[in-house]
């Protein structure tokens, strides 16, 4: 690998992914592309105000570009803040600012890169209602490369961990982990299935052995009975340095681990990285 992207919210930098983004450069060697979304929202904006009872042409008030210049301070604090710690790391890096059509201009920027890096908690609004944000849930659904949600705080990984549902895109996000993260392959592994002990890799068991064979010589298989995102939050919760690999985002009955009613639960309470690929 040798092109990670990272989001970052200008205005409210996250610390820990940006020191979990550095782990990830330095373990592949990659350089480090941070794409600052900074949320000028009060830019252009104006007030209307009335001349004799009509309501004439707008104007900017006072306050607003007092808060806009409070706002670009803190979005070149942090913009120096992060050049720092990649400088004091080692990490080849660039950055850029970006104030309008985020998500468009991330997608065009996911097509050219190998992996993205976001907090699920990204938002350009002063409260974030669920986590995932609504912005994280775009990136999720519509990036051209695989996406990583960082945890909260991280300390190392010793094993991973694939949500396995038997379909194309899980198998497709397994091989383009092997292939992102090759640095990783040699950790334990775990494929978990969640479904019924009838249909357990009943179907294709042998080729995904062969495919574990071929990347991962330290794996082994379990499975568990029930729904998939209850199972998930009970399984995982207590881990730690644990990589989940799953398929795409919305794409997949694994994927309802992250609905709306588990998905804050979920995010607060494991504080582990994810890895998402589209297939």
């Amino acid at each position: 690998m040798e092109n990670i992207l990272l989001v970052i919210d200008g205005a409210r930098m996250d610390r820990a992914m940006v020191d979990f983004s550095c782990y990830l450069a330095k373990l592949t060697r990659s350089r480090l592309r941070a794409l600052f979304m900074e949320h000028l929202s009060i830019e252009g904006e104006s007030e209307k105000f009335e001349i004799f009872g009509s309501v004439s042409s707008t104007m900017v008030l006072p306050r607003e570009l007092h808060e806009k210049q409070k706002i670009l301070q803190v979005c070149e604090s942090n913009e120096k803040l992060f050049a720092e710690t990649c400088i004091s790391n080692g990490i080849d890096f660039s950055i850029r600012s970006q104030y309008h059509n985020w998500i468009e201009l991330l997608v065009e920027e996911t097509r050219f890169a190998d992996v993205m890096v976001i907090n699920p908690q990204t938002s350009f609004s002063d409260k974030v209602a669920n986590i995932p944000s609504n912005f994280a849930k775009q990136v999720l659904e519509k990036a051209e490369c695989p996406v990583i949600i960082a945890p909260g705080s991280f300390e190392g990984v010793d094993q991973l961990l694939f949500a396995y549902d038997g379909s194309k895109s899980c198998v497709f996000a397994i091989k383009q982990f092997a292939h992102t993260f090759p640095q990783l392959t040699g950790l334990p592994v775990t494929l978990l299935q969640i479904g019924t002990a009838e249909d357990a890799f009943a179907n294709d068991s042998e080729k995904v052995n062969e495919l574990l064979d071929a990347h991962f010589p330290n794996h082994h298989f379990e499975l568990l009975e029930g729904s998939p995102s209850n199972e998930l939050f009970g399984y995982l919760l207590g881990k730690r340095n644990v990589f989940i690999v799953m398929g795409a985002y919305g794409r997949n009955n694994i994927s309802r681990f992250f609905r709306q009613s588990t998905a804050d639960l979920v995010m607060k309470t494991i504080n582990l990285p994810f890895f998402i690929s589209h297939a």
